[in-house]
């Protein structure tokens, strides 16, 4: 998606810059809830799920990003690769047993968790993924240091089919390897990347 800010003599370059970006990561949002709300499923002219975004800093990545810098002396251009963030959940629903991961007919709905939400030195990490229909991805934790590690396909498991309704878990008996924790303590993030 290509975004833009208009240079102004009330903006820094690094300003503008910095607006360039911010204005692409709306028009994501915007355009990933455009979609999905095109999906919404109506029955008896009710919605059957709610779309729950992620909290607004988390919920836009950018895996990739390009600046094309100051076009025709008006404005600054920038490019980027998003991935939207959110939850699908049935109507009404209050916590986490409410996502439709039973519905077929909704947009394909991929949950990653782990049984516990903090963990101490030197603990072993399972984490599962479970989507509600087939889907193809490599899922990858993003350690607190932003280092990029790909659990699946990995060298013992190289699986990047998943079927729906299964849930997986990582590592598995066929990873031979554990997660633990160790330092640098933080928040890691596991991630799954649709792949076509």
């Amino acid at each position: 998606m290509a975004g833009y800010a208009y240079l102004s003599e009330n903006m820094t370059l690094a300003q503008t810059i910095s607006a360039a970006f911010t204005n692409e990561k709306r028009q994501a949002l915007e355009a990933g809830m455009t979609y999905m709300q095109s999906k919404t499923k109506v029955k008896d002219f009710e919605t059957e799920y709610d779309l729950i975004w992620s909290d607004a800093e988390g919920a836009v990545t950018i895996p990739e990003q390009k600046d094309h810098g100051v076009e025709d002396n008006t404005r600054y251009h920038v490019w980027i690769k998003a991935e939207v963030e959110y939850k699908l959940r049935t109507k009404g629903a209050q916590d986490d047993q409410g996502y439709i991961l039973d519905k077929d007919a909704a947009p394909l709905t991929v949950k990653v968790w782990t049984p516990k939400k903090q963990y101490r030195d030197s603990e072993k990490i399972e984490i599962f993924v479970q989507g509600n229909r087939d889907f193809y991805a490599r899922i990858v934790d993003r350690t607190s240091s932003e280092q990029i590690i790909q659990l699946l396909p990995n060298h013992y498991r190289k699986i990047n089919f998943f079927e729906g309704q299964k849930v997986y878990r990582i590592p598995d008996q066929a990873d031979h390897f554990d997660l633990k924790v160790t330092a640098p303590y933080g928040e890691d993030r596991s991630i799954g990347n649709l792949e076509k």
